[in-house]
């Protein structure tokens, strides 16, 4: 009987560590973003003349908190996962408007470092 007890007792207590558990992070993202812009006029098909041609750099600074829900699972396990770390970032955006008489295109790029700290609570 007393095996049965104690049976049951580890049983709750390990049935009892694994509960849902949050990590919450804060993202911070520093760097460059880089803008090109260019227009040109097609005069005849397959020739433009370009009108504007230009490239401006300015500093990125972007903060974010988030997030992330585990479910069932034992607090060992979740400060696996919620971990610290930083990775490098390089993303790119191509807008452009082609017409037969007008071509625009914007291209954005942003590089730099993304810093995440992220902790149980």
């Amino acid at each position: 009987m007393k095996k049965f007890v104690l049976l049951g007792l580890v049983l709750s207590i390990g049935y009892a560590c694994k509960k849902d558990r949050t990590c919450e992070c804060s993202e911070t993202r520093t760097g460059t973003s880089l803008t090109t812009g260019k227009a040109s006029l097609v005069i005849f098909p397959g020739f433009a003349q370009d009108l504007a041609d230009t490239t401006f750099s300015t500093p990125l600074s972007d903060y974010r908190t988030y997030e992330r829900k585990y479910i069932k699972t034992t607090k060992r396990a979740a400060k696996k996962d919620c971990i610290s770390y930083s990775e490098p970032f390089l993303e790119k955006t191509t807008t452009s408007v082609p017409s037969a008489s007008f071509q625009l295109s914007v291209i954005v790029t942003n590089s730099g470092t993304a810093t995440y700290d992220c902790q149980l609570k």
